[in-house]
């Protein structure tokens, strides 16, 4: 149950794009979209469906242009029902199996983590995940997929894949770059079982936790208000960079890139806003 406040929070939101599977609104004067996956029945699984849904509303939010209407700087990322994702549909992949369609089972898993990569490589919006329940294997995978995740109390995250012989591969990819401790992921990929949101806080999976669900969407709201106040263009600049420097090894290489990057960032018309706007004692006005 939302509390008064979150209430009112939704009552501002437009509806841009909805129909089985999710349902997308934007927050105009914030600039902060929410893409909430609608299927309770079918605990949110991303289905074949479902994700080629997702990947297009992906691409559609990162078509927008800064003075769209629909334009926003921030996602939320969230669920409707007892289950934030619980990964895969079962029955499409038995489908599959039984049929010996191996290419298809291929193209299933590679739809899927190409529409994790993208979130993080080429969308330039920051997403954030809100966790209030179970984000089970492939749902595990698109909440670390996002930027930042913010839990409740009562959510959990497991790949528990191996206990029906399916080992978590892709989930792997994401949780592995989610976790500071890897050798905790790893454990979490052989065992199968689920891990709290304090214990995903306490290996830097996650963000932040708070103790009630009725506090998850305020919180989780005060934070896309906080990143939305920054200019969306120097945002996705930087968003891109981070995750291009995470993959270079060589500490010198990395440093030139990321001098080069904040040479280019000086270029951009809002930073020049900002910079102009701190030597005048001012608030800075940025027009992206």
């Amino acid at each position: 149950m939302l509390n008064k406040s979150s209430s009112l929070i939704k009552k501002c939101f437009g509806v841009v794009n909805k129909n089985d599977n999710f349902k997308y609104e934007v927050l105009n004067d914030k600039k902060i979209g929410i893409l909430t996956l609608c299927n309770p029945k079918k605990r949110n699984s991303l289905s074949i469906q479902m994700v080629k849904d997702l990947s297009e509303q992906f691409k559609d939010i990162a078509a927008q242009d800064y003075a769209s209407q629909n334009y926003a700087k921030v996602i939320i990322l969230k669920s409707e029902g007892t289950v934030f994702s619980a990964g895969h549909d079962l029955k499409e992949i038995k489908e599959l199996q039984d049929k010996n369609a191996h290419e298809e089972q291929k193209q299933l898993f590679q739809r899927c983590a190409n529409m994790m990569a993208y979130i993080q490589q080429s969308l330039p919006q920051i997403t954030i995940a809100q966790v209030h329940n179970f984000a089970t294997a492939a749902g595990c995978q698109l909440a670390c997929s996002c930027d930042l995740i913010v839990a409740s109390k009562s959510a959990s995250f497991s790949c528990p894949g191996v206990k029906i012989g399916l080992f978590c591969s892709t989930p792997g990819v994401a949780l592995i770059r989610s976790m500071a401790n890897q050798k905790k992921a790893f454990e979490m990929l052989v065992t199968g079982d689920p891990i709290s949101a304090q214990e995903a806080y306490q290996h830097g999976m996650i963000n932040q936790y708070v103790e009630n669900n009725e506090d998850l969407e305020k919180e989780t709201f005060k934070l896309a208000e906080k990143i939305a106040s920054h200019s969306g263009e120097t945002l996705g600049f930087g968003k891109q960079a981070f995750y291009k420097q995470k993959n270079m090894n060589d500490l010198g290489q990395v440093y030139d890139f990321a001098s080069s990057v904040m040479a280019q960032n000086l270029r951009i018309e809002d930073c020049v806003e900002g910079i102009k706007a701190f030597t005048e004692k001012r608030h800075a006005h940025f027009k992206k």
